[in-house]
């Protein structure tokens, strides 16, 4: 529903008063382009842009209901479900895909490939960093994470 609700707002005039969409588009099409590779291809990042953006916005509303709900039932937050939230969220996206199959999907389908919607979603989420102790020197490190919210 999360993400659902992000697309929806991509088609607001102005995403948060002081940044356009059109802006924000731009810069994490850039982004996208330049640093998302799979089976030796870069992502489309104008192609993917939208559902990329729903998947980082969803999965941001998402951690933060959850955080919601444990300092209501438990009265704090608990690392060990927060560590469990971000295993189902990479968990849901589990495939097995012929390479023919993925270099299809990155030429024609809005959608990344499904590695890429986990790693390219948590590497935006400082989140995501202080769960798991991400350094500089971890793979999915971003020193300039994008945050839409």
């Amino acid at each position: 529903m999360a993400h659902e609700a992000t697309r929806g707002l991509q088609m607001a005039p102005n995403f948060n008063g002081t940044l356009s969409c059109c802006k924000l588009k731009m810069i994490s099409g850039v982004l996208l382009e330049s640093s998302a590779e799979i089976e030796g291809k870069f992502l489309n990042g104008k192609l993917t842009l939208g559902e990329n953006i729903a998947d980082l916005g969803g999965c941001t509303i998402a951690f933060h209901a959850f955080q919601k709900y444990m300092k209501k039932k438990h009265g704090k937050i608990i690392q060990s479900e927060n560590k469990k939230f971000f295993y189902c969220f990479a968990n849901i996206w589990k495939v097995i895909k012929r390479k023919e199959s993925v270099l299809m999907q990155i030429e024609t389908d809005p959608h990344s490939p499904a590695i890429l919607r986990v790693n390219g979603t948590v590497c935006n989420m400082p989140e995501f960093f202080e769960t798991f102790d991400v350094k500089p020197h971890h793979k999915l490190y971003n020193k300039n994470p994008l945050h839409i919210w």
